[in-house]
């Protein structure tokens, strides 16, 4: 994409995000391409779904969706009628259609152009306004189903349901799946049955079969896990899976650094850490973070074994001192560090219920949603609460992000009370 195409995208993309952001025409189920909104939030809103749903007592499905070259197979005349559906009529919907249409396309090869074709479908990827425009035109997915849950995150999609009764979960979840069949043909996609996975959470004893839920005339067939968005989610909530993932990338960093150590200063060492160990740690940790301390203990030993080789100490040097003296977390305050952040973003506007009006000493503390499973304890929302609560009255007013992430580090190594 040209420099200048760039520059009139973004004065485009702008003016139409402004517009369906103050008509609130994008559905709140896409996480996708949305300013303050992140992959977290899809994987923080489906797990809480599950975990909703186990403490019910019910069966939960969920189906990860994968729609073969969505960008690519947009149709123009169907995104066009959606846009003008949403009030973009007369001289920018003219604009936009003259922006989609007729687009010449070429490969070169060692200087080598092939010749050109013309494309009239598909949103441009790699430019600034094809993410939107991709956005547009699956909005009114969420809105096929009224029985099933999705989150979606761009062509990411996901559907979860749960019932008590499984029978009749698998008869309502076969006609709504006949329902998003239809709207995936109406709108010239095309799932691909082979990658979509269908996963079942449940505490409960059932006679489960894999031939009772298909789309279209294609079985689905249970899994016991699956990525989405970069976690790996498994049945059971424990996310062993992903840890052994997690702390396999960070033994092979480990194992590099150990090697490079003596060439590198100590600056260097801290700049390995936070470019190929840091980013493994961090990600999704408010979702995997909380699970149960059997599972985490690999990950924190390679985290340990990472420390001590950065600040050059013996193998069984005790990790605290060093923890201190390099400025970093260890990783129980890595996860309430990031949990704090997240409740500070969100200002705490979905997970604070049920305070009351009596003077009392925890009057303004956020009550965790009540979850009487041990598992289901793991959520966010009721571990979220707890570890704002944690944060001390003077950081919380602080209104700026920046300076409140420095305070609160600060506060959790002089805190330092994890025995992990």
């Amino acid at each position: 994409m040209s420099y200048i195409s760039k520059v009139f995208e973004r004065l485009i993309y702008n003016r139409l995000f402004q517009y369906l952001n103050s008509t609130s025409l994008l559905s709140t189920k896409q996480f996708g391409f949305q300013k303050g909104k992140s992959t977290a939030d899809a994987i923080i809103n489906l797990t809480e779904y599950i975990y909703n749903s186990l403490d019910n007592l019910e069966h939960n499905v969920n189906i990860f969706i994968d729609l073969s070259k969505a960008f690519d197979t947009v149709n123009h005349n169907i995104l066009l009628d959606k846009l003008q559906l949403y009030g973009i009529r007369g001289l920018p919907l003219c604009l936009l259609k003259s922006y989609l249409k007729d687009r010449k396309h070429f490969v070169r090869i060692s200087g080598t152009n092939s010749s050109t074709k013309t494309i009239n479908i598909g949103v441009p990827q790699g430019s600034i306004l094809g993410p939107l425009l991709f956005l547009v035109y699956i909005n009114d997915l969420p809105n096929v189903s009224e029985s099933l849950t999705p989150v979606l995150f761009a062509d990411d999609t996901t559907l979860s349901t749960s019932n008590s009764q499984y029978n009749l979960l698998v008869t309502d979840l076969n006609t709504q799946l006949e329902k998003i069949q239809n709207w995936t043909l109406a709108n010239r996609l095309t799932v691909n049955v082979n990658k979509t996975i269908m996963m079942l959470c449940s505490n409960r004893l059932a006679n489960y079969t894999n031939s009772d839920i298909k789309i279209g005339t294609d079985n689905l067939t249970f899994s016991n896990s699956c990525t989405f968005l970069g976690i790996r989610i498994d049945n059971r909530l424990n996310f062993s899976e992903h840890i052994s993932n997690v702390s396999s990338k960070i033994a092979k960093a480990t194992g590099i650094l150990y090697r490079i150590r003596k060439r590198l200063p100590p600056k260097a060492r801290l700049n390995f850490y936070y470019a190929f160990i840091y980013p493994f740690l961090t990600y999704g940790v408010v979702v995997c973070g909380c699970t149960f301390s059997s599972h985490l203990e690999k990950l924190i030993v390679q985290h340990k074994r990472a420390i001590r080789i950065i600040s050059d100490s013996d193998f069984y040097a005790h990790t605290t001192p060093l923890f201190h003296q390099l400025g970093l977390l260890k990783f129980p305050d890595i996860y309430r560090y990031f949990v704090a952040l997240y409740m500070y973003k969100s200002q705490t506007e979905s997970l604070q219920t049920r305070q009351h009006r009596y003077e009392t000493r925890n009057r303004d503390f956020i009550r965790p949603t009540f979850h009487r499973l041990t598992l289901s304890q793991h959520a966010l929302s009721f571990n979220g609460p707890s570890v704002w609560n944690s944060v001390p009255d003077s950081l919380k007013p602080i209104y700026t992000l920046p300076k409140f992430k420095h305070k609160l580090k600060s506060h959790f190594l002089m805190q330092c009370t994890s025995p992990l």
